[in-house]
C-alpha cells in the first residue's frame, strides 16, 4: 500500500479536466501526472537512453513503444507502475491523477498495489460542449484528433470506458461533481473548494472565489 494521497481527475476530452488539475497542482505545491504523458516520457527513453538505465528496463520500453505506435492497450499493471515509481520517487504526498482510471479493471489494480483514492473530481460537460471546445482548439492546436469524426470517437470511448468507473465512485460516495460548462475561474473555485475539504492547503490571495448560486453544483454523491 502506498503512504500518497491520491484524487483522480476525469472528465471527457476537452472537459477542462487536465488544465484546472494541473493549474491548481501547480499553485498549491500539490503533486500532478497525467498517465497519458507517463507513457510519452517513458517511451523518449528509447531513442534517448538516460545514463546508468539497464538493457531489460530499455527492452521493456521498446515493447511499450510498439504497443503505443500499433495503438494497442497498455498494461494496466504497466500504467500502475509508472504511476508508482512516479509519486514514490516524488516527496509530494497529495496527487492530482489527470484522466485516470480509465475503466474498471484499472480500478481494482489500482487499489490492490496503490490502496483506495481519497476521492474521484468529475468534470460533467455535454457532449455538445465538448464538441464545441475540440473544434474550436482543432482551429489552432494542429492536432490530427481535433476533427469532428475523431472527436465525436473520444468522446464515446470516454462514455464507453468511463461511464461504470464513474458510477462506481459514486457509489462508494467518493465522486465529486463539478458543473465544467462555467467559466474557467467558476470552476476553479469550486474545484479548489472541494480540494480544500479533503487536503490542508493554503488560502492564495487574489484565488477564484466560488459564486453563490453554484455552491451546490460539487456535491459528494
Amino acid at each position: 500500500m502506498s503512504s500518497k494521497d491520491f484524487v483522480f481527475v476525469l472528465g471527457g476530452p476537452g472537459s477542462g479536466k487536465g488544465t484546472q488539475s494541473k493549474w491548481i497542482a501547480d499553485e498549491y505545491g500539490l503533486g500532478y501526472l497525467s498517465t497519458g504523458d507517463l507513457l510519452r516520457e517513458a517511451v523518449a527513453k528509447v531513442d534517448n537512453p538516460p545514463p546508468g538505465i539497464e538493457e531489460t528496463e530499455l527492452e521493456e520500453l521498446r515493447r511499450l513503444q510498439q504497443i503505443m505506435k500499433s495503438g494497442g492497450l497498455v498494461d494496466d499493471a504497466v500504467v500502475i507502475g509508472l504511476i508508482k515509481k512516479t509519486t514514490q520517487q516524488s516527496d509530494k504526498v497529495h496527487w492530482l491523477i489527470d484522466g485516470f482510471p480509465r475503466k474498471m479493471s484499472q480500478c481494482t489494480k489500482f487499489v490492490e498495489e496503490m490502496g483506495e483514492c481519497t476521492a474521484v473530481l468529475c468534470f460533467e460537460v455535454s457532449d455538445e460542449v465538448l464538441t464545441q471546445r475540440l473544434l474550436k482548439r482543432g482551429e489552432t492546436s494542429g492536432r490530427a484528433d481535433d476533427n469532428l469524426v475523431a472527436i465525436q470517437n473520444r468522446i464515446q470511448t470516454f462514455h464507453n470506458e468511463s461511464a461504470d468507473v464513474i458510477q462506481h465512485y459514486k457509489g462508494k460516495k467518493k465522486a465529486i461533481v463539478v458543473d465544467g460548462e462555467r467559466s474557467v475561474n467558476a470552476v476553479r473555485a469550486d474545484c479548489i473548494a472541494e480540494i480544500r475539504k479533503l487536503w490542508h492547503i493554503p488560502v492564495k490571495e487574489g484565488e477564484p472565489k466560488q459564486e453563490a448560486v453554484k455552491t451546490s453544483c460539487c456535491n459528494l454523491l
